[in-house]
């Protein structure tokens, strides 16, 4: 045992100290060479595999690291969504009317609209919708204010205390106050 370390420590001091630098970054560069070639070819033998895959791991990362901001914009497309599902849901009427709506939450729309029926009356109603705009990784934390300071600083300019949601709430309770007089006709 003794004798074959005492000759591989002879074998370096005779060898060039570059050629171990030299075989070090050979054995590096062809084993990343190879990986890289593995990886090819599993990406080209499983295209249908992982061709769905890219897209959605694209937008999990524009979502995680660039998100939507709820502004004044995306308030107005969500009020333009929740108007398009009342239309829809309503069976598509014509001269459909917004009167007046709100947005609670920044997801729940509530609108009071009038529209055309088939026979021809007009008909006002309230309705309410749901617009899920937020991607998963909206919901993934615990958005709850966990000091004193965010506590106060959500109740005065939180979402939930803007003229939308007053405007939403308004409507909501004059909504349950229509829905309550039809169940007692």
């Amino acid at each position: 045992m003794a004798m074959n370390s005492l000759l591989f420590l002879s074998y370096l001091n005779k060898s060039k100290p570059m050629s171990h630098l030299k075989t070090m970054f050979r054995t590096l560069f062809y084993q990343y060479f190879l990986l890289f070639i593995g990886i090819s070819i599993g990406f080209i033998c499983n295209a249908e595999w992982v061709g769905w895959k890219s897209n959605l791991v694209e937008r999990s990362f524009y979502n995680i690291f660039f998100p939507i901001e709820f502004d004044e914009e995306m308030c107005a497309k969500i009020k333009n969504w929740g108007a398009f599902r009342i239309w829809s849901f309503s069976d598509k009427p014509s001269n459909f009317k917004v009167i007046e709506d709100g947005l609670l939450g920044e997801e729940f729309y509530i609108a009071k609209f009038q529209y055309t029926d088939k026979n021809g009356n007009t008909i006002e109603k309230i309705d309410s919708t749901r617009v899920r705009w937020k991607t998963w990784e909206y919901y993934w934390t615990d958005p709850t204010p966990s000091t004193t300071e965010e506590v106060e600083e959500y109740m005065k300019n939180g979402t939930l205390n803007s003229d939308e949601s007053y405007k939403a709430l308004k409507l909501y309770r004059e909504m349950r106050k229509q829905n309550a007089q039809k169940t007692l006709i």
